[in-house]
């Protein structure tokens, strides 16, 4: 990943690679807000079909 602010989002992502975690998983976790993993959690909610802010 290169982008602005991408620090941020690799923790996340690094987890739910290494413990293959599923959508309902990530879209369960505590994201903290204002915060670009705020924006991963609304991805997650959408592919599991329950998207918050659409």
């Amino acid at each position: 990943l290169i982008g602005h602010d991408v620090s941020e989002l690799l923790p996340e992502l690094t987890l739910a690679q290494k413990w293959d975690l599923t959508a309902t998983e990530l879209a369960r976790n505590v994201h903290t807000h204002p915060t670009m993993s705020e924006a991963l959690q609304e991805c997650f909610h959408g592919l599991i079909g329950h998207m918050i802010n659409f």
